[in-house]
């Protein structure tokens, strides 16, 4: 069963959403550099790790690989290309980015991927910027309207 409802949060240089699973990491390509600033995992023994992850991932797929070994990532903050830097901590993503087209164009690409109503989410997320915003799918957006 899909989600239909999110928490959504814009700021001026950041978007947070709530509730995703890093599954939405997928929407970045393969082949793009990534830098790992840090991550917090369970290793296979249960043990807390803190790492950079400097010598095990350099590129989107390797991240892709690592999330998909069985570690159990409970954050990770790294970079791509265009200052922009993703945070995924315990199911909730933010995406800070200082250029407005880039973060415009990964906030759109996340609530297209979440089956959001883009214009929707973003007309509330600027009224309420700052703010939590329950942010809905097509679905759950026309029934509301009617």
């Amino acid at each position: 069963m899909k989600q239909t409802a999110y928490f959504g949060n814009l700021s001026q240089h950041s978007f947070r959403i709530g509730a995703v699973s890093h599954s939405i990491l997928d929407l970045i390509p393969n082949k793009t550099p990534i830098k790992v600033y840090q991550a917090l995992y369970f290793d296979e023994d249960g043990n807390e790790v803190f790492s950079d992850l400097d010598d095990l991932i350099r590129n989107k797929w390797q991240l892709w690989l690592w999330l998909h070994e069985g570690h159990q990532c409970m954050y990770i903050e790294f970079c791509i290309p265009g200052d922009c830097t993703w945070v995924w901590n315990h199911n909730q993503l933010t995406v800070i980015c200082h250029h407005k087209g880039t973060r415009m164009f990964w906030i759109k690409q996340i609530l297209n991927e979440l089956g959001l109503s883009i214009p929707h989410a973003l007309m509330k997320m600027n009224i309420y910027t700052n703010q939590h915003c329950l942010l809905l799918n097509e679905e759950l957006f026309k029934l509301q309207l009617s």
